[in-house]
């Protein structure tokens, strides 16, 4: 996962920070883990302009998971953005 995690990692990081975030060598190796449960489709949005934390669904963030392909199975894979 270490060519994916600067891909996915920044959403909600303020532009000017992100050379902040990129320093560090993340370990998601934990987001390897295979789970009977699916992951949430919701996403809390809160920040000092909101009054309260906002709950929503990520399709009205235009946003989905998709399923991790490891680098070495990726060969012919078009990933759109």
């Amino acid at each position: 996962m270490e060519d994916l995690w600067k891909e996915v990692f920044p959403v909600g990081a303020e532009w000017d920070q992100l050379d902040d975030v990129y320093q560090f060598n993340w370990n998601f190796s934990n987001l390897e883990v295979v789970s009977h449960f699916p992951p949430s489709d919701k996403i809390g949005i809160s920040s000092v302009e909101r009054e309260a934390e906002e709950i929503i669904t990520m399709k009205q963030m235009k946003m989905d998971w998709v399923p991790y392909i490891p680098l070495e199975d990726r060969k012919g894979i078009s990933i759109v953005y």
